[in-house]
């Protein structure tokens, strides 16, 4: 039998050790709910970055464009229309510098990009942006000043060294129709048809979804992009649809880095 001392002391253990004990499970069954909350308290601020972030890209697609073609029909009306829109022009500057910018954009979202197959689809965007500045700039002969070779000189119907302004003889049909028609499918159409249906299968976040496609704002760029390749009425609307073309690449790329740099947690 123990010294009521001892007695004493072997209780204030047994009586610590269970409060002790008691603290460790209300701490444990209090955590859960604790994590729960600040995470509840993340999203809030996330949605409203992410709503923050597509009001200022619409705004800017929704304005930018409009105010484009309101300048150019003003140019037209002062009679600077055509210095504007010449071969080797400044719109035609602008163009490749926008391609270049564009493509390494483009190179900047691959690293965050976790889909294999999406990678490659940026690399081929950035190489197809470069290819796309070879030819607004003739691949040199806008800088050089040198004459086309004889084929494309018969071939194209600029009468320049590149292949988007190809004519076909039996069609009359330039390259450009066929790349435009299909940037026409992929930008416009597949993004209001195709989108919806993503949204509700919940695969329209960057690590799931199973196609890139273009935000629906920018078909207000990629619409009349496409109108103006119909060069109607003076034959030099083409130039406003390539700036337009190229400057929706441009804003896309941007797009892709805010949503892969935030990922999942915008969508």
């Amino acid at each position: 039998m123990l010294p009521c001392g001892e007695s004493r002391r072997a209780g204030k253990l047994r009586e610590s050790g269970s409060s002790s004990a008691q603290l460790e499970r209300a701490s444990a069954t209090r955590r859960p709910y604790e994590e729960q909350g600040s995470t509840s308290a993340l999203v809030p601020s996330r949605l409203a970055t992410k709503t923050a972030f597509d009001a200022v890209f619409s705004a800017i697609a929704l304005s930018i464009f409009p105010i484009l073609l309101l300048y150019f029909v003003y140019q037209h009306h002062v009679g600077y229309w055509r210095l504007l829109l010449k071969e080797g022009g400044p719109v035609e500057t602008i163009q490749a510098v926008i391609l270049v910018l564009a493509s390494i954009s483009a190179l900047v979202v691959i690293p965050r990009v976790k889909i294999r197959l999406h990678k490659l689809v940026f690399v081929a965007f950035s190489l197809m942006c470069i290819f796309g500045c070879a030819e607004e700039v003739s691949w040199g002969q806008h800088v050089c000043h040198w004459h086309a070779p004889w084929f494309f000189k018969h071939h194209n119907d600029q009468h320049e060294t590149n292949l988007h302004n190809l004519q076909s003889h039996r069609t009359r049909t330039a390259t450009r129709m066929y790349m435009f028609s299909t940037f026409f499918i992929y930008a416009i159409v597949l993004p209001w048809w195709l989108e919806p249906r993503l949204e509700k299968s919940g695969q329209s976040s960057p690590e799931k979804e199973p196609i890139i496609l273009p935000p629906k704002v920018l078909s207000l760029g990629f619409l009349p992009s496409s109108i103006c390749m119909f060069d109607i009425p003076t034959g030099r609307e083409e130039e406003i649809g390539e700036l337009f073309l190229y400057m929706c690449l441009f804003f896309f790329t941007i797009y892709e880095n805010v949503r892969h740099r935030w990922g999942s947690s915008l969508e």
